[in-house]
Parts: structure tokens; sequence; C-alpha cells
């Protein structure tokens, strides 16, 4: 990323950003966007092929949160695109998936972001 910073050719949006860092470049080399989807701590809806765990929440735990990770992908996915959105553009991300010890997944998503306005 840090390369990128001084690309104005090819990478103009990030060459334009750091302009106004004055020396603080390096904020850039990591990511500023950091996301966690845990499935234990969300207030989501239910898919209708969760129907029946209602019972047994902790049973279905697995599909519910591949659920969510779907959900929220695809939302994520749709943000990042290439073009960027009105809000920010996404240069570089990378998602992780993790097992907490009770065996369901989380995700973690760290991401290289550039904010107009």
């Amino acid at each position: 990323m840090i390369a990128r910073c001084y690309d104005e050719e090819n990478h103009k949006d990030l060459y334009d950003h750091v302009r106004g860092l004055r020396g603080q470049v390096m904020l850039c080399a990591y990511p500023n966007l950091f996301i966690t989807i845990a499935p234990a701590e969300w207030k989501f809806y239910r898919p209708y092929f969760l129907e029946p765990y209602l019972q047994c929440v902790w049973a279905g735990s697995y599909l519910m949160a591949l659920h969510m990770f779907f959900v929220v992908r695809s939302m994520w996915l749709f943000l990042a695109s290439r073009t960027g959105n009105k809000f920010f553009k996404v240069f570089e991300w990378v998602m992780k998936t993790e097992y907490q010890g009770r065996g369901t997944p989380h995700w973690h998503i760290a991401a290289w972001v550039v904010c107009y306005g």
C-alpha cells in the first residue's frame, strides 16, 4: 500500500488522499477498517430453514453463522466493488475465518479504505 501512495498515475485517489497527511503516510500501510462478524453477538432474522432449531438454538449455530456470513459477505462485496461507492473506496481487503472455543465460526474483515468528503 505504501508504494501505491506514491503512484499518482495508477492510484490517483490514494495519491490525492495522502497528500494532506504531512508525514503520516505510514498510516496507509495498515488497514483502517476492521469488521468482526460473530453469530453469538447479533440480532439477525432467522432464515426459514432454521425453524427446526428454535427449541435448541445452539444446534443450529453453525448454520446461523454460515447464513450470516453469506449475507454480510454479499453486502461487503457490493460495497467493495472496483468502482467504489459514494461513501468510500476499498483498495484492498482480506477476510479470515476463525473458530471460537465452542466450535462456532466468526469472521474478520480488514480493509484499506479511503473515504470521500
